[in-house]
């Protein structure tokens, strides 16, 4: 009877210690055990979301805030969301450290701290070295496989800007190193990636102001499946992960086309309802981007011939182009201004050719919506300078893939004297 007593009051004291751990583990946010999944290396999944934050600037404090809606949300057995965050700690005190860490994103609600499992601490990074950038997604897709991956490059982003910045176009800028990842960097490190996954990757997103331009949609044509970018700045909260992560999670057999769509329709109504109307995202599906660059030549070519009759009303199209970005002035919606051409010309020929560039555009465009009935943006920009605009930047375009198209002749003929 006393052994018994004693077995029992044993089994009790057990269970008593075993539920003060429990209780104290539950108001630990050092234990990353109570976030589920726990990452698991090698299991091939639907889909790896990995996103690559380049926070070494004024922008950190949004880095923290997108991680943040990314674990409202949390990793699945099905979805591996992981993360590289690079920061600096000038513009946000929130967290105690500097330098550049590796996420695998967990379920949590505790903002203004970082809840989700640490897997590397790189230190001193450069996240405006493309290789930086490269390393991240391949070490990614190594460790997290997925039949489908999302890259989402992340900070501030120029596309084709004001002259001013003629030095600074591309994204993911480094306050520390004062680098940046240029158009052709991008493209050949895209590239890379491809053939490292041998395949395309399903979906890439550029979280950056203004990158909806037809010459960045070429440059990730052959390295990627569908495209979401903005020809518009981009507001200071990004991309609303928790909302298009949701999705996935409960979706996550969807393509890229479908998650594409997720992300511009949640990206509009976060802002809409946040009272900023001033906005557009657009998905662009890269495999029917061809017609388009065709089209866009052929007018071109067909533009150059009809100078003599025409170069007037094409400048007047130009210039009645309305700017999507007063910091951008230098290209304009290149569906609006195949509208503008055909009110302004009786050429047939030109007619047909901007119909031909519209209908293109329609069919390359998965998504595309606007904060405003209106926008002008309807998909994706092109470069369409004055002779200032002009000289300031054709050395740079002359570098990019889509300079050396006929584009690039029209418009030199369009600034002629």
């Amino acid at each position: 009877m006393r052994n018994r007593k004693l077995l029992l009051s044993m089994v009790i004291v057990f269970f008593a210690v075993m539920m003060f751990i429990a209780a104290g583990c539950n108001n630990s946010n050092d234990d990353q055990s109570i976030f589920n999944p726990t990452p698991t290396p090698g299991v091939t999944k639907d889909w790896t979301v990995l996103v690559y934050i380049a926070g070494d600037n004024n922008l950190e404090a949004a880095g923290l805030l997108n991680i943040n809606q990314m674990e409202q949300v949390g990793s699945t057995d099905n979805v591996n969301i992981v993360v590289e965050y690079d920061r600096n700690g000038e513009y946000d005190s929130s967290l105690d450290w500097t330098g550049c860490r590796r996420y695998y994103i967990n379920k949590a609600d505790n903002p203004g701290q970082i809840n989700s499992t640490l897997l590397q601490d790189l230190g001193q990074t450069d996240t405006g070295d493309v290789n930086q950038f490269v390393d991240f997604v391949e070490w990614g897709a190594t460790e997290y496989p997925a039949d489908r991956y999302m890259v989402i490059m992340w900070d501030h982003g120029s596309g084709w800007r004001a002259k001013e910045l003629k030095n600074s176009k591309g994204i993911c800028y480094d306050d520390t190193s004062g680098n940046h990842i240029t158009e052709n960097q991008m493209r050949d490190g895209l590239a890379q990636i491809e053939t490292f996954l041998g395949k395309k990757i399903e979906l890439v997103a550029m979280d950056g102001c203004q990158m909806a331009h037809i010459e960045v949609a070429y440059d990730v044509m052959n390295s990627a499946n569908y495209l979401v970018f903005s020809e518009q700045n981009v507001p200071f909260d990004g991309l609303p992960y928790h909302l298009f992560l949701a999705d996935l999670v409960a979706n996550p057999t969807m393509n890229g086309a479908t998650l594409g769509t997720s992300v511009v329709d949640n990206y509009i109504s976060y802002y809409v309802n946040q009272g900023t109307t001033d906005v557009c995202l657009s998905c662009v599906n890269l495999n029917a981007l061809s017609p388009v660059v065709t089209a866009v030549n052929n007018f071109a070519t067909d533009a150059m011939g009809l100078m003599t009759t025409e170069k007037a009303n094409l400048i007047t199209a130009r210039d009645n182009t309305a700017v999507i970005e007063t910091s951008s002035a230098d290209t304009k919606d290149l569906y609006e201004f195949m509208t503008q051409v055909k009110a302004v010309t009786n050429d047939a020929t030109l007619q047909a050719d901007a119909t031909t560039v519209q209908t293109a555009m329609q069919d390359s465009i998965v998504a595309n919506s606007t904060g405003t009935s209106s926008s002008t943006g309807h998909g994706y920009c092109i470069w369409l300078p004055d002779a200032s605009q002009y000289s300031d930047s054709i050395d740079i375009y002359d570098a990019i893939s889509f300079g050396s198209l006929e584009w690039k002749n029209f418009i030199t003929s369009l600034v002629a004297q």
